[in-house]
């Protein structure tokens, strides 16, 4: 999860230096957020067990 969390900074970090533009990182941006999500939700029902 912190992988996925570090790699959206890495891109947010990218557009601010302006090495990307936030049309082409957006995408990626949304689909780490996506997983992070699905992985908080997974360890939070492992923590069930």
């Amino acid at each position: 999860m912190g992988s996925a969390n570090e790699m959206i900074e890495h891109l947010e970090t990218a557009i601010a230096l302006e090495y990307a533009s936030q049309v082409i990182c957006q995408p990626y941006i949304e689909e780490y957020t996506i997983v992070a999500k699905q992985l908080n939700k997974l360890i939070q029902i492992w923590r069930k067990f």
